[in-house]
């Protein structure tokens, strides 16, 4: 017997039902920035609350690239101390 304040026979939302809502949701987001440019206050905080986590992704990379002597702004061609992609030149032209 259902206790009091419960329902009998109380029934979720199933999974499709609750894609569709948070598609609707996102999608009534999405129309609101375009229209209004309601979100740019948001979408910079969150830009400034990430930028610690993207310098934290970073760190593999530039310590791989310290470790292998490799990083692309330090490639240079054979005859010039100018980084090739600075001349707009390849590397691969003499």
């Amino acid at each position: 017997m259902a206790m009091p304040g419960q329902l009998m026979f109380a029934r979720r939302l199933g999974p499709t039902a609750r894609l569709m809502i948070w598609l609707l949701i996102g999608l009534s987001c999405v129309v609101v920035d375009v229209r209004y440019h309601a979100l740019d206050g948001l979408r910079s905080g969150f830009s400034l609350l990430l930028q610690p986590v993207r310098e934290v992704m970073r760190v593999p990379t530039s310590v791989a690239a310290e470790l292998t002597g490799f990083s692309p702004a330090t490639v240079s061609c054979k005859k010039s101390a100018t980084p090739c992609w600075l001349n707009g030149r390849s590397c691969s032209s003499g």
